[in-house]
């Protein structure tokens, strides 16, 4: 790195430099200049940094997802309600939380983990990012109950970090995966905390869809339960791959099989 940053200026500083340069014709001069001149601008992105956008509510949340560049990162500096789910698609952003929440204008579940009888009819995030890795850290999350699966959050690709990040209160009876779904996408979920969320069946999580790989890591899952007379999995369901290390399931609740993980059809390790 350090020749690559010191060459370009080194090559004009040199006496040699000009001296062989006046020795050519003019066309072999202007293809030696071409040449220094793509050098340098080949390096200019070297010594591009990510971006840092704050946001302290609904549209500029949107609008900073939908400018920022793929590395950049969003810095969250007051409790967010979200209007209508927030997509991430074809990039890969940080979402620093700094300890605040997003959520839906009405959750799925309301603090004593009872089913809102009018919640709101979408989640918080819906994460489209096939071949990147998008973060979210510091955050809590309360979605609402939508038609399909995935309450707080739905990842259908790419990989999507969560550290640090509790999701409550989100989902129902609707549909599954009331917490976090995981399909066809790789999910890490280090440090979080999954708690009073709801489904048919996998009330914290499910993991399911072609290649899905889901890690969990040092977390908590609690009070998370399944609805559906024949739906299993309180704490989450998994049907592909799952990897769950450090971490503590309590007091979840299934109507049918798992009352921590229903593994159905699936590997876990």
């Amino acid at each position: 790195m350090e020749w690559m940053s010191k060459t370009p200026v080194s090559l004009f500083m040199r006496p040699q430099f000009f001296g062989t340069l006046m020795n050519l014709n003019w066309q072999s001069r202007l293809a030696r200049l071409f040449g220094i001149i793509g050098i340098i601008v080949g390096l200019q992105p070297l010594l591009v940094r990510a971006a840092s956008t704050s946001v302290g509510d609904y549209a500029t949340l949107v609008s900073a997802i939908s400018s920022c560049a793929n590395g950049d990162t969003i810095l969250i500096t007051n409790n967010i309600t979200v209007s209508a789910e927030v997509a991430i698609s074809a990039k890969g952003l940080t979402i620093e939380g700094n300890n605040y929440s997003i959520s839906v204008p009405v959750p799925g579940l309301n603090d004593s983990g009872v089913v809102n009888s009018s919640p709101s009819a979408f989640r918080v995030f819906n994460v489209n990012a096939s071949g990147k890795i998008n973060t979210l850290r510091n955050l809590t999350i309360k979605g609402g109950n939508p038609s399909g699966n995935g309450g707080g959050i739905l990842n259908s690709s790419g990989t999507l970090v969560l550290e640090g990040v509790t999701i409550a209160q989100s989902g129902g009876s609707s549909g599954s995966g009331g917490g976090v779904v995981n399909s066809s996408g790789t999910l890490d979920l280090r440090d979080c905390n999954i708690s009073r969320n709801a489904a048919n069946y996998g009330g914290g999580f499910l993991n399911y869809g072609s290649g899905a790989i889901m890690f969990i890591e040092r977390c908590t899952f609690s009070e998370n339960r399944s609805m559906s007379s024949n739906g299993g999995g309180g704490a989450g369901e998994n049907q592909k791959v799952l990897y769950a290390n450090n971490s503590t399931f309590a007091n979840n609740k299934s109507t049918e099989l798992g009352g921590a993980i229903n593994n159905y059809g699936g590997t876990g390790y």
